[in-house]
């Protein structure tokens, strides 16, 4: 990847060279712009961050033969610290582990507010295809629109192994001083040529089954039962059907 990244394919069209094509992407307004550009795509390096953060029930111990009410404890050593060790070496196995990390990335869509009759009690959002952007500005190198019956962009077929040129993600993982919950804030920074979010919920779904042991394809996952969180060693799961009961 250099500056630009150019493609011979524009908006699920193959134009022939030095002709053009009429586009007309829309901004997030509802505004309509119509572009003309020639058959090739330049693709500008952006930098897009997400700051994701994953909160937990609280511990109970929280130091070395206490419990939060500072009655005596079991004599098993700071539950919070045995939890924050594990839950920051699932965090660093899943981020590490690329093909893993490149699943949790969408291309070419963002979340958008669903209207009422799809909204349930999981959520009110919905993955949408993006058709244009928040300034106009930007639609000279947007290369996507909406057409009466289809929305498409070129973003859709991107990949994170071809249009990812850096990833940096700095974590820390911690227990809260008053309430007593172990989390993790982390920040999660991509260089690349194309329009990308974040799945959180995947992510989610992915820490849920490693905290838990399980690993329903190996060959793929591969995280076994390395990562399952327990209030003491042997002791019942600390993370319960009770955390996602959806």
């Amino acid at each position: 990847h250099g500056p630009a990244h150019q493609i011979g394919e524009m908006g699920g069209h193959r134009l022939k060279r030095g002709s053009f094509k009429e586009f007309t992407p829309q901004m997030k307004n509802g505004t309509k712009v119509q572009i003309q550009r020639p058959w090739r795509q330049e693709r500008i390096r952006h930098q897009s961050r997400f700051w994701i953060t994953v909160l937990h029930r609280p511990c109970r111990l929280v130091r070395e033969g206490e419990d939060r009410d500072d009655a005596p404890g079991q004599g098993q050593g700071s539950e919070a610290e045995k939890v924050m060790k594990q839950m920051g070496r699932a965090v660093h196995y899943l981020f590490s582990k690329e093909d893993l990390l490149a699943s949790m990335v969408v291309f070419g869509k963002a979340l958008r507010e669903a209207s009422a009759e799809q909204q349930d009690l999981i959520g009110k959002y919905q993955w949408e295809v993006l058709t244009g952007t928040k300034k106009e500005e930007k639609l000279v190198r947007f290369y996507g629109h909406a057409t009466f019956s289809r929305k498409m962009n070129s973003y859709l077929d991107d990949d994170y192994f071809t249009h990812i040129q850096n990833v940096e993600c700095d974590c820390g993982v911690e227990v809260g001083p008053q309430r007593h919950h172990p989390h993790f804030h982390m920040l999660l920074t991509f260089d690349h040529f194309t329009y990308i979010h974040f799945d959180y919920k995947l992510m989610s779904s992915y820490l849920e089954l490693m905290f838990k042991g399980i690993d329903p394809d190996p060959d793929r996952y591969g995280w076994g039962q390395r990562f399952v969180l327990r209030t003491v060693p042997g002791g019942e799961l600390f993370y319960t059907d009770n955390e996602r009961p959806y």
